[in-house]
């Protein structure tokens, strides 16, 4: 699956909370300066530098003010992408897996559009091209970043909870998975992330076959092999007890500052980033 990126293109993704200062960019800063954007005015006190007063100001009114402006900078954004057995679900489609391979391009795009480093990790499966692509704003880290999910392949069982922790500090961490691994760790290990008030956005990705299985036949997404036929009735309990757990897994997150988007691995994809961008959860798929 790919995304289309010129229907990405009228996008734009601010972040969360105010970019911490540093280098110069697009985000809304921490730091308060002499940049462009007024953002208001304060009386001037002993210590404030004359270059910020505004002199016209203290013509008209013969009082002292001075101009705030907010400054920008960057705000790097580091992709944790979870590619254990569980993400090739459905085995015929792998919808989960081409779904957080198209969520993840089209994110690195919109950041990279702004001037943002982009980078990320791969967790599981067979890499044949590695799994790491460095934080960069080169002109081809999304094509680096495609072409490094091109080259592999989901499987295994492998913890997610240790990218999650050797993720670069500061900046936007993005999540995506199906949290059906080691989802305790994974908490755990984000926890620097939220205690320091950074971004931390979990896209939550569970296929359409998982909240409601075909014909009541029950397939473990870590293992194709292992499945079981629902009884009569137990299919209303079975969904209920899964959208049970991700309204937990969601409140856990969002309570701790971060932003929880549920995504349907079978929906449009463009829509899914709209959502992501622009604050809303791109769907209650529980109910659904």
């Amino acid at each position: 699956m790919r995304v289309s990126l010129d229907a990405l293109q009228s996008l734009t993704w601010p972040a969360r909370r105010l970019a911490a200062g540093g280098r110069s960019g697009t985000q809304r800063s921490t730091l308060r300066g002499r940049a462009p954007e007024l953002s208001a005015y304060r009386a001037y006190r002993a210590g404030d530098d004359v270059r910020d007063l505004d002199w016209r100001l203290l013509a008209r009114s013969d009082r002292a003010w001075v101009r705030l402006s907010e400054d920008r900078a960057i705000h790097p954004t580091w992709f944790v992408l979870d590619a254990t057995a569980s993400m090739a679900f459905p085995v015929a489609t792998q919808a989960k897996w081409r779904t957080a391979c198209a969520l993840s391009e089209g994110l690195a795009f919109l950041a990279h559009k702004v001037g943002d480093p982009v980078g990320g990790c791969v967790v599981g499966g067979d890499a044949r091209g590695g799994t790491v692509a460095p934080m960069s704003t080169r002109r081809d880290v999304v094509s680096a970043w495609r072409a490094l999910l091109d080259g592999v392949v989901p499987g295994g069982t492998a913890p997610l909870a240790p990218a999650v922790a050797a993720a670069p500090a500061g900046g936007r961490l993005v999540i995506v998975s199906d949290l059906l691994g080691d989802a305790a760790a994974c908490r755990d290990a984000a926890n620097r992330w939220l205690v320091a008030g950074n971004d931390v956005i979990v896209l939550h990705l569970l296929s359409r076959a998982e909240w409601a299985p075909e014909g009541g036949r029950v397939v473990d997404p870590e293992d194709p092999g292992r499945e079981r036929m629902l009884g009569p009735g137990a299919a209303p309990a079975y969904a209920a007890a899964l959208a049970e757990w991700v309204r937990e897994e969601e409140d856990w997150w969002v309570r701790r500052g971060a932003a929880f988007h549920r995504v349907v691995a079978e929906d449009d994809v463009v829509g899914a980033i709209r959502g992501v961008v622009g604050g809303r959860d791109p769907g209650d798929v529980g109910a659904r």
